[in-house]
């Protein structure tokens, strides 16, 4: 390039340097007071910023309920420049012309759109909404459903020239990769360049962007693959979800100068807020009770939310709340959320909207979801660019597996009809690298999140087993005891846990369990949900299985929220297995199911074949095991005696890895379930026999039986996987080294519509697959980082000549 050239450019760059003075580089926010005007009709409001940034301020023109801002020295490019969140921070005011507490939504909205009300007319201007929320209406009212209302808001920008990936009220997107797909009305569906789970990697903000008497929610999606948007109207209860344009911006998770955080509603035996993801400056977050202002004799939840040494003072609070398109489940998507900063705390509420005068919530412990999410922008240190998006375990590479603590305490249950027996979930041990929190407390039914997220089916498959003998509950609560049943359900959402007793009717049970994930890109054959016919009967065949009755076990467990389990037996010519769906009377019902096959080759797997009388049909490797069957009395008292076996992992205990169990649906056991507990080293495991409602009403009781089963051991230190699954993406010829080999591979396999040398999945060998195999030359799955293995120049040199003169000659 010529001097002339460069010269043109540096004096292009001082030119834009000059055009921008006054424009915003960083992030501009500020708490903003609404003061009322003397006659609200015809009177314009006193808006003025507490605190904010210097690159943050108010123009005049506004109006009842519309308030123009700007940022920097001219707002003309604000609307398609960036995006405008906001949240209320005023929880009621009550009016000159108002005889009542009244309450607002908040929205933005652009000076060119046909809603907007401001005077001050900046075409590309934006402008900050707010609106009378709720549907009772005192009679002659000044101020009736969704009519312009002032309140106090906190206002953050982020402008697009910073990288900043989202949808600017003027529908401008800016990300490689950003779309929006519409779900349904006021439903959409919103993914990000460079996210792979929404649930763990960052933090999706959004606001309306009409004056519309309407605001908006966000939740990430029960996949990870992105987040659901919904747009609410501010005056009405339930799924009425509406039609409207929303904005959008993504902050990454540990972005620098951002506190943030999403928060499920509550879990463990204070039922206190947990917060799922969190960076930047530690902070608290818990909840109280309190009077509701329109009925004091009823409670609602708020949540105090503390970051030490800040307030409005020192920076700006954003917050929103998460949730679905309907609010069923305990969420908060229709409730009308506000932060107030009272006494050294941010205090949030999310009234229901019925009429949201005063009309809190009583936050529900059965979300499957963050309850809501926030970020505080300190005014000291300005964020500017978002950060990286920070990496994350993919839980569809592996397979993850815990042990459960099912706690039963009374008075902790806000699903059940009796209200006093309830429980929380510790989790003690589990597959090394991950983290684990239980979620839910809710009598029987059990969520657990892994690294921050609760799995669903678009992760894998889940399976689960009872890891308790009798479990006595009377004794502490009052509850029941017995021994428990469990399946695991999605209904829609992540996968959940659910107990029940063994005997009928006896309805949802605590008792421990543990659970395993099978991720779905781990190469294991599974199926979720799987029906059974009328009378529970399923046959499954694996391709590639010969012989079901040698080559490995079948595990499975029921996919419901029913009480029932499962039984698997290999058909007697090996052709595949027979699944049977039973209820808690021990009679085969019709239902679902999941399963998984585990081959014996599988690598760090233990897992066996067993009769009835404890002799071994077939296995992984006996000599990684003993198992022994030992005479134990009959729980009736009777006289009689039945088998329970103790197996032993060599070199394991039950605090590095759990089993799947399922009867083999033979003889007299048929009909049988399969419980472990530990004990020391060892597994007991027991054959559960199940007694029907006749037996039961003559004081019968489900007791232990000798059972044939199969069993397979995860191990929580080197979980099971597939032989030779890890393998480079050049590694064509699968040999476990990136070679010569694979670049012969590469040049036969050259040309459209041709997988052979593929390496990023676009279904044709070309340039770019070769590429990756000079990246990855020399390397193996478990090498160095990429630039450690980097041939030499003249070896790079020589296998690009020889690449591109390939590429030359088909082209020819």
């Amino acid at each position: 390039m010529t001097r002339q050239f460069w010269n043109r450019a540096i004096a292009l760059s001082a030119m834009l340097t000059l055009l921008n003075l006054g424009q915003a580089s960083a992030v501009e926010y500020a708490n903003i007071n609404v003061a009322d005007g003397a006659v609200q009709q015809s009177d314009p409001p006193t808006v003025t910023i507490g605190q904010g940034t210097a690159g943050f301020f108010i123009d005049s023109g506004a109006v009842v309920g519309e308030y123009p801002i700007r940022i920097g020295a001219s707002a003309a490019d604000d609307a398609a420049g960036g995006v405008l969140i906001t949240t209320v921070t005023e929880y009621g005011r009550t009016t000159a012309l108002a005889n009542e507490v009244l309450y607002a939504s908040t929205s933005v909205v652009a000076d060119d759109d046909f809603t907007s009300t401001n005077t001050r007319n900046t075409s590309g201007g934006l402008a900050i909404v707010t609106d009378r929320a709720g549907s009772n209406v005192e009679p002659g009212s000044a101020f009736p459903s969704g009519a312009p209302f002032n309140a106090n808001v906190n206002a953050g920008y982020f402008p697009f020239s910073e990288g900043w990936q989202g949808r600017s009220v003027s529908g401008a997107l800016n990300g490689a990769a950003i779309t929006v797909d519409a779900l349904g009305a006021g439903d959409n569906l919103v993914t990000i360049n460079g996210v792979e789970d929404s649930r763990r990697q960052g933090l999706l903000f959004s606001t309306t962007a009409v004056n519309k008497r309407n605001f908006s929610v966000v939740a990430p999606t029960v996949n990870g693959d992105g987040w659901n948007v919904t747009t609410r109207a501010n005056n009405q209860d339930g799924g009425n979800a509406q039609t409207d344009p929303v904005s959008f911006v993504f902050l990454p998770l540990g972005t620098p100068n951002i506190t943030m955080g999403a928060v499920f509603g509550s879990y463990g035996q204070n039922v206190q807020p947990y917060a799922t993801l969190s960076s930047g400056q530690p902070f608290t977050v818990s909840s109280f009770q309190e009077p509701l202002p329109s009925d004091p004799s009823v409670m609602s939840t708020v949540y105090r939310l503390t970051i030490p040494g800040e307030s409005p003072a020192t920076g700006t609070l954003l917050m929103q709340s998460g949730g679905n398109v309907d609010g069923a489940g305990g969420t908060p998507a229709d409730n009308l959320p506000t932060a107030e900063f009272v006494g050294g705390d941010w205090l949030l509420r999310f009234d229901d909207l019925p009429t949201a005068n005063g009309n809190g919530q009583v936050a529900s412990s059965n979300e499957a979801q963050p309850y809501f999410q926030f970020a505080f922008l300190p005014f000291d240190a300005p964020p500017t660019a978002p950060g990286a998006v920070p990496a994350v375990n993919s839980f569809k590479d592996d397979v993850i597996a815990f042990n459960a603590e099912v706690i039963e305490v009374t008075g902790l249950d806000n699903d059940n009809t009796d209200g006093t027996v309830g429980n929380y979930v510790n989790v003690p041990q589990g597959t090394a690298g991950f983290t684990y929190q239980g979620l839910r407390t809710n009598l029987g039914d059990n969520s657990v999140s892994i690294d921050n997220a609760l799995p669903s089916t678009g992760d894998g498959v889940m399976l689960a087993t009872v890891s308790e003998g009798l479990r006595i509950n009377s004794a502490t609560t009052g509850g029941l005891d017995g021994f428990g049943t469990v399946g695991v359900s999605t209904n829609g959402g992540p996968w959940e846990v659910h107990n029940g007793a063994s005997d009928p009717g006896g309805g949802e049970f605590n008792v421990n369990f543990s659970a395993v994930l099978f991720g779905a890109d781990t190469g294991f054959h599974m199926a979720a949900q799987e029906p059974t016919d009328a009378a529970g009967n399923l046959v499954i065949s694996v391709p590639g299985v010969v012989d079901s009755r040698t080559e490995g076990v079948l595990m499975a467990s029921n996919h419901g929220n029913d009480y029932q389990f499962v039984t698997v037996e290999p058909r007697s010519d090996g052709t595949g297995w027979i699944l049977d769906n039973f209820n808690d009377s021990g009679v085969a019902v019709d239902g679902n199911v999941n399963y998984v096959y585990l081959p014996y080759t599988t690598e760090n797997l233990v897992a066996g074949r067993v009769n009835a009388d404890g002799t071994i049909v077939n296995s992984t490797d006996t000599g990684g095991f003993t198992l022994t069957a030992e005479t134990v009395a009959d729980l009736d008292g009777l006289g009689g005696t039945h088998l329970e076996y103790l197996l032993t992992i060599d070199g394991r205990t039950p605090d590095q890895g759990m089993l799947l169990l399922n009867s083999d649906g033979t003889g007299e056991s048929n009909d049988n379930s399969l419980v472990y507990q530990p004990e020391g080293n060892a597994f007991r495991i027991l054959g559960i026999d199940f007694i029907d409602t006749v037996e039961e009403s003559a004081g019968g009781i489900s007791q232990p039986e000798d059972t044939g089963f199969s069993f397979a051991f995860i191990d929580f230190v080197t979980a099971p996987s597939l032989p030779g699954g890890d393998f480079l993406a050049a590694d064509f010829n699968e040999d476990g080294m990136v070679d010569g080999a694979d670049l012969n591979a590469w040049e036969s396999a050259f040309g459209p519509s041709n997988a052979g040398g593929d390496t990023d999945d676009d279904g044709d060998t070309d340039g770019a697959d070769f590429l990756t195999w000079q990246r990855q030359l020399g390397t193996t799955p478990a090498a160095a980082p990429v630039a450690a293995a980097i041939p030499e120049p003249g070896s790079i040199a020589l296998a690009m000549l020889a690449g591109l003169a390939l590429v030359a000659s088909r082209r020819r």
